[in-house]
Formats: C-alpha cells, sequence, structure tokens
C-alpha cells in the first residue's frame, strides 16, 4: 500500500495537471484565417515577388506534387468553379485584376476541377480561374497578363513543362472552358519553355 507522502505528492500532482489544462483552454484562442484581400495587393505577378505570391499559407508547399496546370473560367462552367481550383484571376473596378489564392491552395489539396476517366488530374493538377465568360470576348489584356505571370511563375516554382499546361478544352472535350474567344495561341507562346 502507498504511504501517506505518495499519496499526497501523486494528488498533487493530478490537481497541478488538472489546473495546468484548464489555464491552457482559457488562453485558446481563434485560429489565424489568411488575409481576404486580394494577392494583386501584395505585388505582381511578374515574376519579382513570385515567392510571396504563390507561397501556401498553411503547408509548406509541396513542389512536386504539382505536376500540371489546368485553366478555367467561371462563364462556361458555372459560378462555383472558383471554391474547387487553388488560383482565381477576377477583374477589379480599377481595370487591375485582382488574384487571390483558395484555401485549397493555402492547404496544398486536390481540386475538383477536372474528370477525366482513368486519369486523376484533380490530384496533380493546380486549377486556375478566371472569372468570366471568355465565349464572346476575350479576357481583358490585363487579365490575360495576369494569368501568364501567375502561370510562369507557377511553372518555374513546381517545374511544371510547357506540355503540361492545359486549358480545361484541352483535357474535356465536353468543355469549351476556357471560351472560344479566349487567346489560346498567344497563351501558348507565353508559357515558359523550360523549367529545369
Amino acid at each position: 500500500m502507498a504511504d501517506a507522502r505518495t499519496v499526497k505528492t501523486l494528488t498533487f500532482l493530478l490537481a497541478a495537471m488538472t489546473a495546468g489544462a484548464f489555464l491552457v483552454m482559457l488562453m485558446e484562442t481563434a485560429p489565424i484565417r489568411p488575409s481576404a484581400e486580394p494577392l494583386a495587393a501584395y505585388g505582381t505577378t511578374d515574376g519579382r515577388q513570385t515567392a510571396d505570391l504563390i507561397r501556401p499559407r498553411n503547408f509548406p508547399l509541396q513542389h512536386a506534387k504539382w505536376q500540371n496546370i489546368v485553366v478555367h473560367t467561371t462563364g462556361a462552367e458555372g459560378g462555383d468553379i472558383d471554391r474547387r481550383c487553388h488560383f482565381i484571376i477576377s477583374p477589379r473596378n480599377d481595370g487591375k485584376p485582382a488574384i487571390y489564392a483558395t484555401e485549397l491552395w493555402h492547404n496544398q489539396m486536390a481540386g475538383n476541377h477536372v474528370y477525366i476517366p482513368d486519369r486523376d488530374f484533380n490530384a496533380d493538377s493546380i486549377g486556375i480561374c478566371l472569372q468570366g465568360d471568355f465565349e464572346h470576348q476575350p479576357p481583358s489584356a490585363t487579365q490575360f497578363q495576369a494569368l501568364i505571370g501567375l502561370v510562369r511563375d507557377l511553372q518555374r516554382t513546381c517545374a511544371i513543362e510547357p506540355a503540361n499546361v492545359y486549358l480545361h478544352r484541352d483535357l474535356d472535350p465536353r468543355s469549351h472552358s476556357p471560351g472560344s474567344s479566349f487567346p489560346a495561341r498567344a497563351f501558348s507562346r507565353n508559357l515558359l519553355t523550360t523549367t529545369r
């Protein structure tokens, strides 16, 4: 049987641990949420501040995970595509595009932006969504340049070759995204030719 001293010590230890756990619970704060401010407010996507623009906030960047880039628009595929992609490029009233990284990117999670039978492109593809419908008119010059800058930065950072940068319609023949008026040739010409 334990002596009185051992019982007192264990009782004191249990009381101290309980009080400490209670104090830690009282000091708990809400988790820090990423700013809702667009990435464009932090700099440009022309390579000058690449690391800051595409650095995930919640997890380290998983360079090897990302093998492809797929470009979409909201117009052809419905408004919820931005909740399934990693980046959104939207026009603003001042004419400058705003670039947002979604929670999927900040958490380095797979998107849900393309369906191809027998190939899970969602698991290793970065989804970029242009806000707008480019079926009858092309994106603005500034929105297009923001797309080019972001894609080149992602190519450089994740070593994604130009052959692995797709328009959504390249993968899904049922889709027209990013639209008939999207300048596909100019887009292809502006990709990095090699990332190694």
